[in-house]
């Protein structure tokens, strides 16, 4: 009986532990993409962790084209991301020893309640970016649990 009753024990505190660990980084995205008037969209929808707000990194499927706008949205309370929340989308440089932000800081301090659009800024001119492959998008000071964010890409091919 004592036997049954320590491994009854033990089973409990492994599943509490084990639910409780799993909700660290369960932040979680939706992808889709468009053709609008010639262009590509890719359109993401990041959900931020129910435990802590943060976001998974994400990386996209190739992009091949030019870069030439960002829009970000977002949900209505109580899902309505931290104001200034930022975001940056990264290109792997030719040497694959750094990252370029392909939108020269243009993503960063989003408005938690507006519709936002960006083009990219390369040596203080704003232009289409070209690029081939993939990329990578981390978004970052978001503290609402839950926060929903939506972020479309335009490019053409």
């Amino acid at each position: 009986m004592k036997r049954l009753l320590i491994a009854c024990f033990v089973v409990c505190i492994s599943a509490f532990f084990l639910t409780a660990n799993s909700n660290a980084a369960d932040s979680s995205y939706t992808m889709e993409q468009h053709h609008l008037a010639g262009m590509n969209v890719i359109e993401y929808t990041f959900t931020a962790s129910s435990s802590s707000g943060g976001y998974s990194a994400v990386t996209t499927p190739n992009i091949d084209g030019f870069i030439i706008m960002a829009e970000t949205s977002n949900a209505a309370a109580p899902y309505t991301p931290t104001a200034l929340y930022d975001i940056v989308i990264n290109k792997t440089s030719i040497d694959g020893m750094t990252s370029v932000d392909i939108f020269g800081g243009t993503l960063a301090n989003r408005s938690g309640t507006s519709v936002q659009r960006a083009m990219p800024l390369q040596n203080g001119n704003y232009t289409g970016v070209p690029n081939q492959g993939s990329l990578s998008i981390a978004i970052t000071n978001n503290s609402v649990v839950s926060a929903v964010i939506r972020l479309k890409i335009f490019y053409y091919p």
